[in-house]
């Protein structure tokens, strides 16, 4: 595994961690999943601890997760079509009350405010077809794999494509499982490439 700061070992490809992030519950704030009204038209703006504390957590992934990851902008359609649902069934019985939604590295979390919100959830995903092909699941938060995502600078590799930077790496060092690690991002900058690497907790054969 590469060190922050440091390359990845003599003889490869250089390469710097500039961050590190993991994918711990608090790792960034939640969002609500819709708008809402302000203080002043509703008392549910203010969560209460019960809210909180019962709150059920859910991860859309793609069928094949974690060989398949979601794109940014696959998130965003899949948000999308989740709220589409909502709004032509807005006349019905059920009134889905998320307390969150995040982006995730390829995947998206759900905060589901009860009982009634995550049956319907479970109910709709599975459902849901933002584009042609894509099949979906739900899964509890709890039984997500937690990896880490490793933010790294290769200099002088632009002619390279995402493939060939992790067929360097596999081929420069030992013990490493390449094969599960995934490049969710990459900004190229002149000759500086940087990557997002998606990347298990256990990366050795």
């Amino acid at each position: 595994m590469p060190k922050r700061g440091g390359a990845t070992g003599a003889g490869t490809i250089p390469a710097r961690v500039v961050e590190v992030a993991t994918e711990s519950a608090d790792q960034q704030a939640e969002k609500p999943m819709t708008p809402r009204p302000t203080a002043a038209t509703t008392t549910r703006e203010h969560r209460s601890y019960n809210e909180v504390t019962s709150a059920e957590r859910f991860a859309v992934i793609p069928m094949g997760y974690p060989k398949a990851l979601f794109s940014t902008k696959e998130l965003s359609r899949v948000r999308e079509a989740i709220l589409d649902v909502i709004r032509t069934q807005r006349q019905g019985a059920i009134k889905p009350y998320f307390t969150g939604c995040t982006f995730r590295p390829g995947w998206l979390l759900i905060s589901c405010a009860n009982k009634e919100t995550a049956d319907w959830l479970k109910a709709t995903v599975p459902e849901l077809k933002p584009w042609t092909g894509v099949k979906m699941e739900l899964v509890a938060e709890a039984n997500m794999p937690k990896p880490q995502v490793y933010i790294i600078c290769f200099p002088k590799t632009g002619k390279y494509s995402n493939e060939d930077i992790l067929q360097l790496l596999e081929g420069q060092n030992r013990a490493l499982r390449i094969g599960d690690w995934r490049i969710l991002n990459r900004v190229d900058r002149g000759k500086q490439i940087r990557r997002s690497l998606w990347i298990p907790y256990r990366t050795n054969s």
